[in-house]
């Protein structure tokens, strides 16, 4: 059997108009051990952004998820096909928007015999979950959370009716992949916003994230959105806060700025700049093209 991992992130959702959505766990499949394991991230984080929400029922259905992941370990009667592992996660462990909970379609990596499966682990908690892995927690991630949060902070002081303008989580879809920009807007052309966290533990983490989306970036430049078109993919980057990862940071610029469709890179300096030009240039987008 090859070595494999599969994954699928649990997101707390908010604001279903607005697609607002924010991490709230990791859940993780072993195939070798047919055993399920859960890395919970912060809750209170989750509560501290939008106080109007109902935490104690939050805990709640985490508990059940919990509960019910016990009991699929525990249960050697659990069988099931692995192409219907996304079947058994919605039908058995939580139940789809839950409390706003839901998880993501479930991914697959594979990984050599020089990894191992908890290793795997830890880099996925480094990409996806705040405050978590072992960098120390005193030291806040610059993770895709964090580039879009920055974003919406100078969004919301710049312009209160920004919202008008943007619209959340913009799928593109080819005959090989489905791929989710975080935000889309319009001036004289298209724009695709994707934020994209290199503040990542180790060298190797940068370079294969680093591969990973130029990999996915690739299968767009066929598409009809970017064909003789104005449209143009805006890559927000955050990059390493350990000085010793910065030469590898560097080569995933470069690895980056490679890919075929037409782009923009723009680091932490330049958010500003990007999003005052967004305010100011962006046309209203009507609520056939928000949906």
């Amino acid at each position: 059997m090859k070595n494999q991992l599969f994954y699928s992130i649990l997101r707390y959702k908010h604001g279903l108009v607005l697609g607002e959505s924010l991490n709230a766990g990791i859940l993780f499949f072993n195939p070798a051990t047919r055993k399920f394991s859960f890395e919970l991230g912060d809750l209170k984080r989750i509560a501290s952004l939008y106080q109007e929400i109902h935490f104690n029922y939050l805990k709640s259905s985490v508990s059940v998820l919990l509960q019910n992941i016990k009991k699929a370990n525990e249960d050697f009667l659990t069988q099931f096909e692995l192409s219907r592992l996304e079947n058994f996660i919605s039908n058995e462990l939580l139940f789809s928007d839950a409390a706003g909970l839901t998880f993501d379609s479930v991914e697959e990596i594979p990984f050599s015999d020089q990894f191992s499966f908890e290793y795997t682990k830890e880099h996925l908690k480094q990409l996806f979950l705040v405050d978590l892995g072992s960098e120390p927690t005193e030291k806040r991630k610059r993770n895709e959370e964090y580039i879009l949060g920055e974003v919406n902070r100078i969004l919301k002081n710049r312009d209160s009716d920004f919202h008008a303008k943007i619209e959340r989580n913009r799928k593109i879809k080819t005959q090989l992949i489905d791929f989710s920009f975080d935000f889309y807007w319009r001036a004289k052309g298209a724009h695709f916003a994707k934020a994209i966290s290199l503040d990542l533990e180790q060298p190797i983490f940068i370079q294969n994230k680093a591969l990973q989306i130029f990999g996915a970036l690739e299968q767009l430049k066929y598409h009809d959105s970017f064909v003789n078109s104005r449209a143009t993919i805006d890559v927000l980057i955050s990059k390493p806060q350990t000085r010793g990862n910065f030469n590898e940071f560097d080569k995933a610029l470069k690895i980056i700025d490679s890919i075929a469709a037409p782009h923009q890179i723009y680091l932490e300096g330049k958010w500003k700049n990007y999003v005052d030009r967004l305010v100011d240039s962006a046309e209203k987008l009507t609520e056939d093209i928000r949906k």
